[in-house]
């Protein structure tokens, strides 16, 4: 990948908040071309902020669960980061991102690297994924369950249900590292 992103790559950043990872790549590797999508207009207008003066960087109000044909097979590499949780139809998601995906196009998802179970999670660190469990009865679920048939997921969803659903629609699917946050490396 790293040799990819040198001679420069199509990349698409689903869920971006403020676009940090997406100004990253693209100051780092000027030759990719960057597109750094949200469902939320307001978090757009942050990530204009953050990459303003990038050429190689469009932002874009857009559902990734209903991307434009346009973007069929467009992108070499996806990221999403801390999204997947909250979204209201994951599986819907999934499907999107890998549409848009070009063939031997890779994902890259981090999400909180907590169990299905709670007690595994109890166990691993009581305090943190207290925290977590919280949070997500505040907010993660809430985002989630105010559409209709929302998934209500949350931040303690569990890695297990995460790589099962990957493998669903991705030929490959690797845990690249666990500690509090989890990344999963997938590719169409």
């Amino acid at each position: 990948m790293y040799k990819d992103l040198k001679k420069g790559i199509s990349v698409v950043e689903v869920g971006c908040g403020a676009a940090i990872p997406t100004k990253t790549l693209a100051t780092r590797y000027p030759q990719c071309k960057l597109l750094a999508t949200d469902i939320c207009a307001d978090n757009l207008e942050r990530a204009k902020t953050t990459c303003q003066g990038l050429e190689n960087v469009e932002l874009r109000v857009m559902d990734a669960c209903n991307a434009s044909s346009d973007l069929n097979e467009k992108f070499d590499l996806a990221m999403m980061f801390d999204v997947y949780h909250d979204v209201p139809y994951p599986d819907k998601l999934i499907a999107g991102i890998h549409r848009i995906l070009k063939p031997g196009g890779m994902l890259l998802m981090n999400d909180i690297g907590a169990h299905e179970s709670i007690t595994a999670n109890k166990e691993e660190n009581a305090a943190m994924f207290g925290m977590y469990y919280t949070i997500s009865s505040l907010y993660c679920m809430p985002t989630s369950y105010k559409y209709p048939d929302g998934a209500g997921i949350g931040a303690c969803g569990g890695m297990e249900l995460y790589e099962r659903k990957l493998k669903d629609v991705f030929t490959d699917v690797r845990k690249v590292a666990k500690d509090i946050g989890l990344f999963f490396l997938c590719t169409k």
